[in-house]
């Protein structure tokens, strides 16, 4: 295949210094982080946006700093253990607060202000309180996490987390883990097979935008909207025959992981047509090696910068 052939640089990193991971630009001292702009001395952050000293936090930002173990956080400071919250700082195991300071296992609070379980007390008293349960947590060693994944009410398999870290359902129940068996969607309920339908776009007419399709991958039934009929017939391509979900998980295939693999450069002379001679090895396969985010079992030729300058420009 055509994309196989194409040459890979190790990880796609920007305008950054001292960083370990992938998809990471305008940052420096990040480690182990992957899709992220404008981070600083941050470690095991991924989705992130304008963070600084934030560590094993998802999907938050934007001026953020001093989080720990959160997730989905907005101009935060100093939040730990923390979900779904927006202009808050010193906040520990809340969700879903905002607007507030000084908040301890608080939900659905605004302009809240040293309140513990969404009560409030005084400055003194909470301090003190808060002490008590926290030396508390640690001695049960339930403190320093983020909320058990026992409390989510979804399955495993409707999150994000199968997405990029597939488990089966017998590991997941294993590790006892909700899974959701009923999947949603309609089935069975399809008016167009996928074989009746014609792989010329300009034999397409109107009348696909009221038929049911059935996916050639899951089986569900989905709907073509008028806006997604013009898009293909102006690009001149096929109406697609997957449902959004399945399109969705194979665009995710084609991206490179959240996860570093230690590899040698893939350059090498005897079975590479390399296009020009490079100067940091004379023949045979190139030494340097490197963290790329490319899958071992991938057949993605992967470069290391050197190599892959040499090539490109």
């Amino acid at each position: 295949m055509i994309e196989n052939k194409a040459l890979h640089r190790p990880v796609m990193n920007e305008n950054s210094v001292n960083v370990v991971g992938a998809t990471v630009s305008n940052s420096r001292n990040a480690y182990r982080c992957f899709d992220v702009d404008d981070a600083e001395d941050s470690r095991y952050c991924v989705s992130a946006l304008h963070i600084k000293d934030c560590m094993d936090s998802y999907h938050f930002g934007f001026k953020a700093e001093l989080n720990y173990e959160c997730h989905a956080l907005v101009r935060n400071y100093f939040n730990r253990f923390c979900h779904l919250s927006y202009d808050d700082s010193y906040i520990t195991y809340c969700d879903m607060c905002y607007n507030s300071q000084n908040l301890f296992g608080c939900v659905g609070l605004k302009k809240g202000e040293y309140m513990i379980f969404n009560k409030q007390y005084a400055k003194e008293e909470y301090v003190e309180l808060v002490d008590r349960m926290v030396a508390h947590m640690k001695s049960t060693k339930e403190f320093g996490e983020f909320f058990p994944i026992a409390m989510s009410p979804f399955g495993y398999n409707e999150t994000q987390g199968n997405v990029y870290m597939p488990l089966t359902k017998k590991d997941v129940l294993n590790k006892g883990w909700k899974w959701e068996d009923t999947v949603p969607g309609t089935f069975g309920k399809e008016t167009l097979s996928p074989e009746n339908i014609q792989d010329d776009i300009q034999n397409i007419d109107d009348s696909i935008l009221n038929a049911a399709l059935k996916c050639i991958s899951c089986g569900r039934n989905y709907n073509i909207a008028k806006a997604e009929l013009d898009f293909y017939r102006r690009e001149n391509v096929p109406v697609t025959r997957r449902c959004y979900d399945c399109r969705y998980m194979r665009r995710i295939g084609l991206r490179a992981s959240r996860k570093l693999w230690h590899r040698q450069c893939m350059c090498d002379y005897a079975t590479h047509a390399n296009t020009v001679k490079h100067a940091h090895h004379e023949g045979g396969r190139c030494p340097n090696e490197f963290e790329k985010s490319y899958a071992p079992d991938r057949k993605d030729i992967v470069y290391c910068e050197q190599c892959y300058q040499a090539e490109v420009v």
